[in-house]
């Protein structure tokens, strides 16, 4: 018990208070701190000590753990990064439930170290039902803000549990509402890294969080505005029911962001909401609601009234028309097969579904129809043409090859993919 005594000692003076508390809800049952030292003092790579250290078995766990965030091996050996890895690769390849089981029984508050590491351990192996655990261990005790160092960790832990476990997604919603108000800048910024690789994902997560949070809407709205921006894939018209909902209930700067964002995002199924704008009393209401219009049909209508008739216009020519548009896309006559997409070219609503019906057409085994079908998805500019306009850029016919490139691009904004 020598060593175990003089980390006790040590841990007092580094930690304080807190550290006993957390020593006393690991010690029992543990493997001791001289198995533990005696293995990261051998000449030995990290690796290697790492599977030495996990062969101690879940015992092992307390005193690992306690080891790596005090950052001493005894009071007068400090760890070096070599140790500092072993132990990590060890901690962290424990199986998850013991692991989990460790974590729930933590005396709290922890000291700042061990809820840094706590939190990235929960990074490391959780899962969707583990949110809950992860907040609370990096929830502060007060109003005071988290430390950066378990800021980040606990961003990071988020990131990982997020892009593992798709149920970690649909808990965002129910651990944003509850969450310690310290928490809840670092949930953004967390989805906010999702969104520099997956802009889309990070504006599904986002809208998920509206309406959750008295007075951070305007926030949310913020980002999502930006992330549409990226967004070049469709999105479900369910999931951007939150943010459709800003347009009738939201106050003249949330109206605008939800406007812009929807218009970007083409939320065709909101078009009928942004020309009810139009009739707005607030001037910058009106004016959003024009700029969304114009940006989702690409046409430059002025009146309300225009805008409407227009509307109305496409809206029956879908309900009557796309059934044909379906028949003649997949019809055996190239004639019907052509006529079928030029008509399709000059639409500016529903371009999602027409879109998804034309991409058949880029297989068409004539040159000329796989070249128009380029043409016309090209003109529709919707994102789910991406993948087989992609693969028709492999047809051998250099027309259909590049007007495939060409409408790839069109819809992107950025150059064909290289490899």
């Amino acid at each position: 018990m020598g060593r175990l005594h003089r980390l006790r000692t040590r841990t007092r003076g580094l930690l304080g208070a807190g550290a006993l508390l957390l020593l006393g809800s690991i010690a029992h049952g543990r493997a001791s701190t001289e198995e533990v030292a005696e293995i990261l003092r051998r000449e030995a790579s990290p690796q290697d000590n790492a599977r030495a250290l996990l062969a101690l078995g879940p015992s092992a766990i307390g005193t690992l753990f306690e080891i790596h965030a005090s950052g001493w091996i005894e009071s007068t050996e400090p760890l070096n990064p070599g140790a500092r890895n072993a132990l990590w690769q060890a901690l962290s390849a424990q199986d998850p439930d013991h692991l989990r089981a460790f974590l729930q029984n933590l005396s709290r508050p922890l000291p700042q170290a061990h809820a840094r590491d706590a939190v990235a351990l929960i990074g490391a192996f959780g899962q969707g039902g583990d949110l809950v655990l992860l907040a609370t261990l990096a929830s502060p005790v007060d109003e005071a803000p988290l430390p950066v160092a378990l800021r980040t960790a606990f961003e990071e832990a988020l990131v990982q549990l997020l892009t593992r476990d798709a149920t970690s997604q649909t808990r965002l919603p129910a651990l944003y509402g509850q969450a310690h108000p310290g928490l809840l800048g670092s949930i953004v910024q967390g989805i906010d890294a999702i969104g520099a690789s997956d802009p889309r994902q990070a504006v599904i997560l986002l809208a998920g969080l509206l309406d959750k949070r008295e007075g951070l809407d305007l926030y949310l709205l913020t980002r999502i505005a930006r992330l549409s921006q990226e967004v070049v894939f469709p999105i479900e018209p369910a999931a951007l029911q939150p943010i459709r909902h800003f347009l009738s209930w939201g106050d003249p700067s949330e109206v605008q962001l939800a406007a812009s964002s929807l218009a970007r995002l083409n939320d065709y199924g909101s078009v009928g909401e942004l020309v009810s704008l139009l009739s707005s009393t607030a001037g910058n209401v009106r004016s959003a609601g024009l700029r969304s219009l114009r940006e989702i049909s690409g046409l430059s209508l002025d009146e309300a009234e225009q805008w409407q008739a227009w509307f109305v216009k496409e809206e029956s020519w879908f309900d009557n028309e796309f059934p044909r548009i379906q028949r003649e896309l997949s019809s055996n006559d190239p004639a019907l097969v052509a006529r079928a997409l030029r008509q399709v070219a000059t639409r500016r609503l529903h371009r999602d579904a027409l879109a998804l019906e034309a991409t058949g057409a880029l297989k068409h085994p004539q040159p000329a129809i796989a070249h128009l079908a380029s043409v016309a998805l090209g003109q529709l500019g919707s994102g789910v043409a991406l993948e087989s306009l992609a693969a028709a850029v492999n047809r051998p016919e250099p027309q259909v090859s590049r007007a495939a490139r060409a409408a790839y691009e069109r819809i992107t904004g950025k150059a064909f993919p290289s490899h």
